[in-house]
């Protein structure tokens, strides 16, 4: 399956499950989840979720990097890491071939680990904004 072929089947298969599918560019889908944007970048035989919860200005490098190392320690669907601008990046990379007769179960199959992994780091990083810890549930930054 050629990439703009992956390409056209991950943007109709966000709209089939209620999503907005828009063509980025040749390698990429925007949409969103939970309130927040992300992108889908088509490989050959693959994609690559991405979505950036950009710092706030209270937030420093040492909270991001320790709120990623718990989720990444804690959660294994998807990891997190800091950019370069300091911000939260989340990515998950899936294998997908349209052509495969499960294709569209397995897509929404994962859209539904997006959705979960998306609220997860939202939840952290809510938590960590009222002061009950850096992103993990014991409330330490261990």
């Amino acid at each position: 399956m050629s990439k703009s072929e992956l390409l056209n089947f991950a943007s109709e298969q966000l709209k089939e499950l209620g999503y907005r599918g828009k063509i980025l560019d040749d390698s990429s889908v925007g949409s969103a989840a939970s309130g927040l944007k992300f992108i889908i970048s088509i490989y050959d035989g693959s994609i690559q979720l991405s979505c950036i919860f950009n710092k706030s200005d209270e937030d420093g490098f040492e909270d991001q990097l320790i709120r990623a190392n718990n989720f990444n320690k804690e959660i294994r669907f998807s990891s997190l890491y800091v950019n370069d601008d300091g911000d939260l990046v989340l990515e998950a990379h899936w294998l997908l071939d349209p052509a495969d007769e499960n294709a569209r179960k397995t897509f929404g199959a994962i859209m539904d680990i997006l959705e979960l992994a998306l609220d997860e780091v939202k939840g952290r990083i809510w938590r960590t904004k009222r002061g009950t810890g850096l992103g993990n549930d014991e409330g330490d930054a261990s």
